[in-house]
Order: C-alpha cells, then sequence, then structure tokens
C-alpha cells in the first residue's frame, strides 16, 4: 500500500467512526428525551412532534453521511485526486477526514520538472 492509499484508509476509519459516535449519541439522547417524556406527568401535546422531528434529522444526517463514506472508501484504491471530496469531508464530515484526504493528493513537485528539463538539454546537447 502506497502512503496515499494508507492516508485514504485512516480518513475512511475517522470518518467512520465519528459518524457511528455521532449516530450512537443522538439515538441515546432520543431515547433519553423518550424516556423522560413518557416519565413526566405533564405531557404536552408537542412532544411527540419534535421526537419526530428529530428523528427525521438524524436520518438526513445518515442520509448525507454514509454516501460519503462510501466514497472515501472507493477513493482508497482509485488514484486520482479528490480534492472535492476533502472539502466537503471538512465541512460536512469532520476535519480530521477531511484534511487527510487532501493531504493524500499527490501534486506535481517542483524539483522533477526541473530535473526532466535537465535531462532533455542534455540529450539536445549530446545530438549537437
Amino acid at each position: 500500500m502506497k502512503k496515499k492509499d494508507n492516508l485514504r484508509y485512516a480518513a475512511f476509519i475517522v470518518a467512520l467512526v465519528f459518524v457511528a459516535l455521532g449516530s450512537a449519541m443522538g439515538l441515546l439522547s432520543k431515547l433519553l428525551y423518550l424516556v423522560a417524556w413518557m416519565s413526566s406527568s405533564n405531557i404536552n401535546d408537542l412532544t411527540p412532534a419534535i421526537i419526530g422531528t428529530l428523528a427525521v434529522l438524524s436520518f438526513i444526517h445518515l442520509a448525507w453521511t454514509i454516501p460519503m463514506i462510501i466514497m472515501i472508501k472507493k477513493s482508497i484504491t482509485s488514484g486520482k485526486n479528490h480534492i472535492a471530496l476533502g472539502v466537503c469531508a471538512i465541512l460536512f464530515l469532520n476535519i480530521v477526514s477531511g484534511i487527510l484526504i487532501l493531504v493524500s493528493n499527490t501534486y506535481p513537485d517542483e524539483n522533477s520538472n526541473n530535473i526532466v528539463d535537465e535531462s532533455l538539454q542534455n540529450q539536445q546537447n549530446n545530438q549537437l
């Protein structure tokens, strides 16, 4: 495995852990809210609507993060740069995964261009 693949694999694991922990904490808070609502004596009419709204927001969150995690997993084997995926991971998943994806992108090295230019000049000089 290359360094680029290792960084993307680490980004995948970090994103997966953060989404799992966030979903578990959200589910736990909703369950605790539901238990507190069931045990209270003054049940108002808005409480089921609040629980339903929280459940819908949780599903929207998962509907957005699960495809992003799948794209991060697919980017491990592809050799392409994924700048947009890294920026979206920073904005919508977590900063660590996004930075790992951006760092794993390969860019041309300035020194490598000089070496190619020098080798072309040497070949041209040898032909003369």
